[in-house]
């Protein structure tokens, strides 16, 4: 997980790569170490950020100087908070790479370059051509050292991305769950990580007009209440997300297993008529390991034909 007061990952190469794709090590304004500024290059990168546009007058050495961001800082796309919420450095790490956000985070930084060209010396252009011009090209170079890392599947139209240390189990694997719905679906199971995501769907034509998702969650409950009676059920919360721009409801429990204690999670999703339910098991004393990971994979749920 990142650290708020430097949300920056250090590449083997010795690069510093901020949450954003901003080179911090080629960036004029930061002094973290061993990137220490004296007095006097501070000094004229306050001066460039005033002929560049970046600042309306030339600001102090202090003002300039820079550590690396945190979710303090002020950020118009709101990035580190993005990754810091999702446990994740950078956004290259994050399954919805490249969001919408992002796409715009590129555009605008783009649109500064001609400016910054015509004010600059070369070398002043070069530094912050390297600093921030090639943000898209280094998440792009980090995002392809974690291919293999990630497997996207497709669930009738539902498209939903897991990390490598997740399987999707066979149908003998399958046969041993208990609560494993009847229909088309898959099981993905993470032993090393205690998780186990069962995703199941059902078409319902008229009847997804008459029900919604938070009714066919609240159903469940019901019907999960009911058989989990003897693995001691409690309900902890009804849960709510937007998952690809849709409404998704769902709930969070916890029971018992052999007297190991259990946290789960069903989700309902409707698109096209029909309905997905996304279900969730980890052990309750890793939660705090296993609801990131859990997370994560919702986001990355986007519907294809």
């Amino acid at each position: 997980m990142m650290d708020e007061k430097n949300t920056v990952l250090t590449e083997p190469a010795g690069r510093i790569i901020a949450a954003c794709g901003n080179d911090c090590s080629a960036c004029p304004r930061y002094t973290a170490a061993p990137y220490e500024k004296t007095e006097e290059e501070l000094r004229h990168t306050a001066e460039l950020w005033m002929k560049i546009g970046y600042r309306d007058h030339v600001v102090s050495a202090e003002e300039i100087s820079c550590k690396g961001c945190s979710t303090d800082n002020w950020c118009r796309y709101h990035v580190v908070k993005c990754c810091t919420e999702k446990g994740i450095t950078n956004c290259a790490e994050c399954s919805a790479y490249p969001c919408g956000n992002l796409k715009d985070c590129f555009a605008v930084t783009a649109s500064f370059e001609p400016d910054c060209r015509k004010a600059c010396t070369k070398e002043e252009y070069e530094e912050i051509r390297k600093a921030f011009f090639e943000k898209e090209k280094n998440l792009d170079e980090i995002r392809k050292k974690q291919e293999g890392k990630m497997t996207q599947i497709k669930i009738n139209e539902l498209m939903i991305t897991y990390p490598e240390s997740f399987h999707e189990m066979d149908e003998t694997e399958k046969a041993g769950l208990n609560f494993f719905k009847e229909g088309p679906g898959v099981c993905l199971s993470a032993p090393e990580l205690h998780i186990l995501v069962s995703i199941g769907w059902k078409k319902s034509g008229f009847a997804s007009l008459l029900v919604s998702e938070k009714e066919a969650a609240e159903n469940g409950e019901k019907q999960i209440r009911k058989a989990m009676s003897v693995n001691v059920y409690q309900l902890d919360k009804y849960t709510e997300y937007t998952l690809d721009g849709k409404a998704a409801y769902g709930y969070r429990y916890t029971y018992q297993v052999q007297d190991v204690g259990m946290t789960g999670e069903n989700v309902v999703l409707k698109h096209n008529k029909v309905f997905y339910y996304l279900n969730f098991y980890a052990r309750t004393e890793l939660m705090a390991d296993s609801l990131p990971v859990w997370q994560e994979m919702l986001d990355s749920i986007h519907f294809g034909s």
